[in-house]
């Protein structure tokens, strides 16, 4: 898959599936990516040097059980350098819709992560881990 452009739609050919011990499948895909982060949130203010991204995380329960997606908690970023990001919970919580809910079969959520980096950082790799897999999307390193 070639890297996710920023600020584009990212194309439907990256869902991921990640199963856990219980039979819970949970299939994430990325549908945007902002870099640098847009909205107008006075919550969103990142310190001098520094820029916010947001990445939109879609997840459908593709299993049979019903499970509660730990998507906000279990997502970083690493650079080119290797150094890790994780999201900003409070950030992150300010472009939430809705809250964290449990997922029934099909349902499925989307999460805004909200990331403060660098401003000359060059991002390499989106992260998301559940149980015991990871899963993992390339970044545009263009910037």
């Amino acid at each position: 898959m070639p890297p996710l452009p920023s600020g584009w739609t990212v194309p439907a050919a990256g869902p991921v599936t990640i199963h856990d011990v219980r039979g819970a499948a949970m299939t994430i895909s990325i549908p945007r990516v902002q870099d640098p982060e847009l909205s107008s949130f006075p919550e969103l203010d990142p310190a001098p040097g520094n820029r916010l991204l947001s990445i939109t995380v879609q997840v459908l329960n593709s299993g049979d059980v019903t499970f509660t997606p730990d998507v906000d908690d279990n997502a970083w970023l690493t650079d080119t350098r290797g150094v890790r990001y994780g999201s900003d919970p409070v950030m992150s919580a300010a472009l939430q819709a809705f809250p964290v809910t449990a997922l029934e079969p099909d349902w499925s959520l989307q999460r805004v992560l909200v990331f403060e980096v660098g401003a000359d950082t060059h991002l390499d790799i989106l992260h998301i881990r559940h149980e015991a897999d990871t899963a993992t999307w390339p970044l545009d390193t263009t910037r």
